[in-house]
């Protein structure tokens, strides 16, 4: 009996492990995706990039971090707005919001027309 409850619990723990697994890769490449647009922005995204945003928000399962930065990136218009930008610097200075999402947070907040060349390096590395 007690073999067959640790053959469950092995189990159990198995499939958390790769449930988590595969929810960690979409997660990258949400952010991967979303650096490959701010990389290639001009003024605003174009319609291709915000159908491919809001198919991350609509098909996936992002975090409310990466929604809000998703959202923010559709609205811009050469910049982000400012209460936009007020909640991308919320991201990136909260000491629980994951690197990357911090990353992406402070780029787009930052971003004015198109990237600069130290935000491209940044949005380079994290596609990588």
């Amino acid at each position: 009996m007690k073999a067959i409850y640790g053959l469950q619990l092995i189990f159990l723990i198995v499939c958390t492990l790769l449930f988590q697994s595969v929810f960690a890769n979409d997660s990258q490449n949400f952010e991967k995706t979303i650096a490959s647009i701010m990389l290639n922005i001009n003024h605003s995204p174009s319609n291709k990039d915000i159908e491919t945003l809001n198919n991350i928000i609509t098909s996936k399962s992002p975090s409310k971090n990466i929604k809000t930065i998703i959202g923010a990136l559709i609205k811009m218009n050469h910049k982000v707005s400012n209460s936009d930008r007020q909640q991308l610097l919320a991201i990136s200075n909260d000491k629980t919001t994951p690197p990357h999402e911090k990353t992406l947070a402070s780029v787009l907040a930052g971003l004015n027309h198109q990237p600069s060349s130290a935000a491209k390096s940044i949005l380079n590395d994290m596609m990588h």
